[in-house]
């Protein structure tokens, strides 16, 4: 399959890589979105021992271009704030780190990653407050990714995720959900009139549930939650935690959710999405019966077990930048695509603390701090609207960093999707800046 989808995809990414170089900017930028939906998998690729091209021009040349077009070519005016600081602080640890790393190219591809991030940000970032990004944008590159997967899933039929037919666009199914789950957050908490928006959070919860991917159905709830707290008056400036009013409307949600449980059990039985809501009865009894969380758990146990053997030293500064490779399991190791180093450990925050030590630790967990509260003081203490989408989205961002490696994404479609919408809650707090 992927041999048949490999010159669609390539050719595909090259339309929308020129886009970026020579439409106007804010077409430019649709079509970078729009490349975020498109891994280019190529054939006889070995992840430890090359670099993928595609990567290197979605996650980091791109972005660099647009960056520079949106600014005319100037140097952008970086605000350095605290947490700017720090990530530039890990960006150096990272880099150093790699001297003492068994997987060298990979620690190379890990701090081109971490700039990629960075880059992303001050393009969305710019894009908001400039007016280059706005509402009518994110609902143009919404439908056109809907459009894609719909061609993908149902015309081609996804090469990843041929066995569970996973509703996704030209990239794997989690990241995809990551990217509806965040354009529903913006469509949610904002005040963009429009007549498309009521069909495009219809048409963001519909994809997020044909993706099943488990992680993005468990932020939607929390997602919902959020939105309803917030609609009901009892989450916001001045109000506190007002539980009275929403009492009847969690009620019904109660009933919803039970009768929706029954409908899935009967309808299918045998999908993600009914096997995650079965868990706690007969038929999944334990987390470990659910896809690939007992393997996961295993690794978890593993890389545990090698910290508590380590030594102060070795405890301060981790074992080096991608090193979380030398966990893999053999399973892992003989894969067609080889080994990836960076997608090894699928928790970040552990990832940190083995490869970077309880120096690296310590600056992710100031960063994941920095974003809850910046959050939650946009949100309840200043009662900005904005700030509510980030806040809805800290549940299915913890999510990610605790069953993932979304630090090796910067380009990919879950990553440009809470990009979108950390700068655009955080955007909106500088006075006068157009309103989507």
């Amino acid at each position: 399959m992927l041999e048949l989808t490999y010159p669609f995809t390539l050719a595909l990414f090259w339309i929308l890589a020129c886009g970026v170089v020579f439409l106007p900017v804010r077409w430019a930028l649709f079509c970078l979105i729009l490349a975020a939906h498109v891994s280019v998998i190529e054939p006889g690729f070995w992840a430890t021992e090359s670099v993928s091209w595609s990567n290197a021009v979605e996650g980091l040349a791109l972005p660099t271009v647009l960056l520079f077009r949106i600014t005319r070519f100037r140097m952008p005016g970086v605000k350095w704030a605290f947490s700017a600081e720090v990530w530039m602080a890990l960006v150096i640890y990272a880099t150093v780190s790699i001297i003492w790393s068994p997987y060298k190219l990979s620690g190379l591809k890990m701090v081109a990653y971490l700039l990629g991030w960075f880059v992303w940000f001050l393009v969305m970032d710019f894009a908001w407050q400039r007016g280059v990004l706005d509402g009518y944008l994110v609902i143009a590159a919404l439908w056109a990714a809907v459009m894609l997967a719909c061609f993908q899933t149902y015309l081609l039929g996804d090469p990843e995720e041929a066995e569970t037919l996973q509703f996704t666009s030209f990239t794997a199914a989690a990241p995809f959900a990551t990217f509806l789950l965040s354009c529903l957050a913006f469509l949610l908490f904002q005040r963009y009139k429009s007549g498309l928006r009521l069909p495009s959070i219809i048409a963001c919860l519909a994809g997020v549930i044909l993706t099943a991917d488990r992680t993005a159905l468990i932020g939607l709830g929390f997602l919902v939650i959020v939105w309803f707290l917030h609609w009901r008056g009892a989450m916001g400036k001045g109000s506190g935690f007002r539980l009275t009013p929403i009492v009847p409307v969690l009620l019904v949600f109660v009933v919803v959710f039970l009768g929706f449980r029954a409908v899935m059990a009967q309808a299918a039985p045998d999908s993600r999405l009914n096997e995650l809501l079965q868990l706690g009865t007969r038929q999944v009894s334990s987390v470990e019966e659910i896809g690939t969380a007992a393997g996961r758990l295993e690794l978890y146990e593993r890389t545990w077990s090698e910290l508590s053997g380590r030594s102060p030293r070795e405890l301060l500064f981790g074992s080096g930048t991608s090193s979380g490779g030398d966990l893999a399991s053999q399973w892992e190791k003989d894969l067609e695509t080889g080994l990836d180093p960076n997608r090894t450990v699928h928790n970040e925050l552990l990832r940190a603390v083995y490869e970077w030590g309880l120096i690296g630790l310590t600056m992710a967990m100031a960063l994941l701090g920095l974003l809850i509260w910046e959050s939650w003081r946009g949100a309840i203490r200043e009662g900005l609207t904005p700030a509510f989408a980030i806040l809805a989205l800290i549940p299915t961002i913890l999510a990610l960093l605790l069953t993932g490696n979304p630090l090796a994404g910067p380009g990919s479609a879950a990553g440009v999707g809470l990009l979108l919408i950390l700068t655009y809650g955080l955007s909106r707090r500088t006075p006068g800046v157009r309103a989507a």
